[in-house]
């Protein structure tokens, strides 16, 4: 007897379904599909130990603007591999997972409730909560990952994750710079270059530095890693990922990565950080004396364009905008559809013609500032809890840094290479809006989340930390 579709078994007809609408999904982008099954084929391969280190790398490296359609199916399937590995680790065992402290819990709440009540108000509501919705799917992707931080191990994986996802993008920096003729041309002539390897944006790669390079210093300060042969790896490393950083051209990070190694060394090695201090205060500005010096820096930082910086156009919508809507902003994700009402230049002027390039080819990060993207966008509400993730970070780290250097060497130099990183990336964040927390933007804000989520951890191992974990007062 023949079956008809009204007595096909419920299974059957699901399981079918199911693949038809997945046929209908990946056939536009059929060479992607193959590579991304042919990419599980391979990662299932390894252990959850590797597997995990390597969705980082896939974030922070194949996420970047190689093949945007092959972005959304790597993101699609690190977040299903993440999800997969926490069921088979937790499944729906509430009480086993990982602790999180109060306050984070304080501060996510907030985050979401700040962006949620802000879309609700919004002009074009849908915009806004597909805004949200990345941003939830983002802290469940770092929810994830901090939920397989076990012990040491893991750390270490996950840094060398982040330190092989700098080492990929300095190789494609130094390749486009060397492909053509162009680029040494652009700096025997300008003095400067602004490259992002195969990323578009040079700033975003140079936030991935800003982690980065502190993380390897840190590394030259491991007792585990105290023999000659490997400081002279870690030092070359270390090279390769500042020249990288000083092709990006972008200042804010230059600042921001210097601040970080400063703070870093004046803990960790304060002979070397006074010898960097009298460097500056004595050598430098005798090196204005020689002829050419003071020409090339002022080319390099691109010194005439002070005064001439898009940014302070965009500030001053920014506060125009937090002016009119003080209290919820204008909606996540709706800084970009108030511009040009807002606009405070003639139209057809050079000024306009950059804000117009922004307009249509920024879809975040637009205002070049955290603080003033929260204040526009969710008003004081949300410019409260951007205050309030900056406090916490430091708390944390600082707490850190004087608990852990009783309790673990390892776990001391790292919390002092976070909190480094921390301040360099809050520096950069007063001139760009991408890094730390920019509604769901994994490529740019995971570094800052990943070195957040080890600190908590290694909070949650000092006595300090399990003592009021165990309260249930922090």
């Amino acid at each position: 007897m023949t079956k008809t579709v009204f007595n096909i078994s419920p299974k059957i007809f699901f399981t079918s379904l199911s693949l038809a609408l997945l046929a209908l999904i990946i056939l536009p982008y059929l060479w992607e599909t193959f590579i991304v099954i042919a990419l599980i084929l391979f990662l299932l391969g390894f252990g959850k130990d590797y597997l995990v280190p390597i969705i980082i790398f896939l974030f922070l490296t194949l996420s970047g603007d190689i093949n945007e359609s092959l972005r959304n199916i790597i993101n699609a399937l690190n977040v299903f591999l993440l999800f997969y590995l926490f069921l088979k680790e937790y499944g729906f065992n509430f009480p086993k997972y990982p602790k999180i402290p109060n306050t984070i819990l304080l501060l996510i709440s907030f985050v979401v409730f700040s962006l949620l009540i802000s879309a609700l108000l919004s002009t074009k509501l849908y915009i806004s909560l597909n805004e949200i919705g990345r941003q939830i799917i983002f802290f469940i992707i770092v929810f994830f990952l901090y939920s397989f931080i076990k012990d040491k191990k893991e750390i270490h994986l996950y840094l060398s994750a982040m330190l092989l996802s700098s080492f990929i993008i300095v190789a494609s920096i130094l390749i486009e710079f060397f492909k053509t003729n162009t680029m040494l041309y652009a700096l025997e002539t300008t003095g400067y270059v602004t490259l992002g390897g195969f990323f578009n944006n040079n700033a975003s790669v140079a936030g991935l530095f800003v982690a980065t390079i502190p993380i390897t210093l840190m590394f030259y300060f491991y007792p585990e890693l105290n023999k000659r042969k490997f400081k002279f790896w870690i030092l070359t490393f270390l090279i390769f990922q500042i020249v990288g950083l000083l092709l990006t051209n972008s200042r804010a990070a230059i600042a921001g990565t210097f601040i970080a190694v400063l703070f870093c060394l004046f803990y960790l090695k304060r002979s070397t950080f006074n010898k960097i201090l009298l460097t500056i205060l004595i050598i430098i500005p005798f090196l204005f004396l020689l002829p050419g010096f003071e020409l090339a820096l002022e080319h390099y930082f691109r010194v005439n364009r002070i005064f001439e910086n898009t940014r302070y156009i965009l500030w001053d919508m920014s506060f125009k905008m937090f002016k009119d809507n003080p209290i919820w902003g204008v909606g996540p994700g709706m800084f970009k559809y108030y511009m040009y009402p807002y606009l405070n230049v003639p139209l057809g002027s050079w000024s306009e013609g950059q804000i117009y390039y922004l307009y249509t080819h920024a879809p975040l990060g637009t205002v070049h500032s955290f603080l003033l993207m929260k204040l526009s966008e969710l008003g004081i509400i949300g410019f409260t809890s951007g205050i309030f993730l900056i406090f916490l970070y430091l708390r944390i780290g600082f707490r850190n840094i004087k608990n852990a250097k009783l309790y673990d060497k390892e776990f001391y130099i790292f919390s002092i290479a976070a909190v480094g990183i921390g301040l360099g990336l809050f520096y950069r964040s007063l001139f760009e809006s991408t890094g730390i927390l920019t509604n769901g933007w994994i490529t740019r804000d995971l570094p800052f989340w990943l070195i957040f989520s080890i600190m908590i951890f290694i909070y949650l191992k000092t006595p300090d930390g399990v003592k009021k974990l165990n309260e249930n007062k922090y």
